[in-house]
C-alpha cells in the first residue's frame, strides 16, 4: 500500500510516518510512505492512481488541504482521502469532496490504527489483489503474491524475486523485510532454507533434502525442518482445494483437483 502524506508541519509528518510504520510492523504489511511538505509541490506532479491514500492537512500555505482536495479529485475520483485538522469546522467541506475520514490532531495511534484496520478490510471487501510492491531495474513493480515462485538472496544485499512466468526482478530489499511481509501462518510461502523462500503453490514434492518445483527447479531444504514443511505445504494446497471446491459448489460447477505432496 502507498501512502501520501501531505502537511507543512514536518513533526506532524514524523508522528504520522511513525505510527503508520509501527501498524506497518504489526500486522506485517508492506506500507510505503512518501513526504510533502506543500499541498502546491503534491498537486503539480500527481498523477492518478499513484497511490491507495492520502493524508492531507487542511491549513496550509498558499493552497490548503480542501483546494488540493478539489484538484486531486479532478484526477482521480477513486483516491481515498484522509483529513487532518485542528478544528471540526471544516468536516463538512472535507465530506464534500468525498473525504474517508476527517481526523483531529493531534493524532492519537489507536484513531490511526482504527482507520488502517477500515482501509485494510475495504480492500479485501473490493477485491485488491495482495501485491509484493518493490523497485527493479527503474521501474516500480506490483508483483501479485499469487505470481511469486522464489525469492532468494543475491550479492551485494540484494534479492531476486522469480515470478510464474520465469521472469527474475533484481531487488535491493533485506530478505528479513520480505519474509516478514509473505511468510507468515497460513500465508501461502515457506522459507525453505537460509535465504530462499518458495511459494507453496509453485512446490510439487519435498523429499530426501530437496523441494522439487514446477519447471523443474531443485532447491535444498533443511533437513531437520522436512516434515514440517511438508506439513505446511499441504495444508496449505488443501486449504485452497476447499475453496476451490467451496466457489465452485456456488457456482454449480466440478473442479478436479490434485493436492501432490
Amino acid at each position: 500500500m502507498k501512502i501520501a502524506i501531505i502537511d507543512d508541519s514536518t513533526q506532524d509528518i514524523d508522528m504520522l510516518e511513525g505510527m503508520l510504520c509501527d501498524y506497518a510492523g504489526k500486522k506485517r504489511l508492506n506500507i510505503s510512505v512518501d513526504r510533502y511538505g506543500s499541498a502546491e509541490r503534491f498537486v503539480s506532479c500527481y498523477s492518478a492512481f499513484s497511490y491507495s491514500v492520502i493524508f492531507l492537512d487542511i491549513y496550509m500555505g498558499e493552497l490548503n488541504g480542501l483546494e488540493a482536495a478539489r484538484m486531486i479529485r479532478e484526477k482521480d475520483s477513486r483516491i481515498i482521502l484522509i483529513f487532518m485538522t485542528n478544528s471540526d469546522e471544516h468536516r463538512g467541506e472535507a465530506f464534500g469532496v468525498h473525504a474517508y475520514e476527517y481526523l483531529e490532531k493531534p493524532l492519537s495511534e489507536k484513531r490511526v490504527f482504527k482507520v488502517m484496520d477500515d482501509l485494510i478490510k475495504l480492500s479485501i471487501d473490493e477485491g485488491e489483489v495482495p501485491s509484493l510492491n518493490f523497485i527493479s531495474d527503474k521501474r516500480e513493480i506490483s508483483l501479485p503474491y499469487a505470481d511469486i515462485v522464489i525469492i532468494r538472496t543475491g550479492s551485494h544485499n540484494y534479492l531476486d524475486i522469480t515470478d510464474k512466468k520465469g521472469d527474475v526482478y533484481c531487488v535491493r530489499m533485506t530478505f528479513s523485510t520480505v519474509c516478514g511481509i509473505l511468510v507468515k501462518e497460513n500465508s501461502g510461502f515457506v522459507i525453505l532454507n537460509r535465504g530462499v523462500v518458495a511459494g507453496c503453490r509453485y512446490i510439487i514434492d519435498i523429499r530426501d533434502g530437496i523441494c522439487y518445483m514446477e519447471g523443474g527447479e531443485a532447491l535444498r531444504v533443511n533437513q531437520r525442518r522436512e516434515g514440517k514443511l511438508r506439513r505446511e505445504v499441504q495444508a496449505y494446497k488443501f486449504r485452497e482445494l476447499r475453496q476451490e471446491m467451496r466457489k465452485n459448489s456456488i457456482m454449480g460447477g466440478v473442479v478436479n483437483v490434485s493436492a501432490g505432496l
